[in-house]
């Protein structure tokens, strides 16, 4: 049988077991804010790139539509490649650049 120990009394423990809490809390905030930071970076990359190649120019909306089937046929798990995501990428490079 598996003995377990117990550390009702013991202060210095719980304290160390909350600042675990708390560094682990932190970490992974810090991590989730690092993450949005990229992909933001990201998504404006992407907006630059549909811009500098003219390619809503060349071929209208259905551009949008084909690069969003194209990209989640590749990556079918993630969800951030929505015709309308990729649509607002353009605008908002479009609207800066003016």
């Amino acid at each position: 049988m598996e003995q377990k120990i117990t550390f009702l009394n013991d202060k210095a423990y719980h304290d160390w077991v909350k600042d675990l809490k708390k560094r682990y809390l932190s970490a992974r905030l810090k991590a989730s804010v690092e993450t949005n930071r990229t992909l933001l970076k990201f998504y404006w990359d992407l907006g630059r790139d549909i811009a500098i190649r003219h390619y809503t120019n060349t071929y209208g909306s259905v551009f949008y539509r084909t690069l969003s089937h194209d990209l989640r046929s590749e990556m079918p798990e993630e969800k951030g490649f929505l015709r309308g995501i990729l649509e607002i990428c353009m605008i908002f490079i479009a609207l800066i650049a003016h």
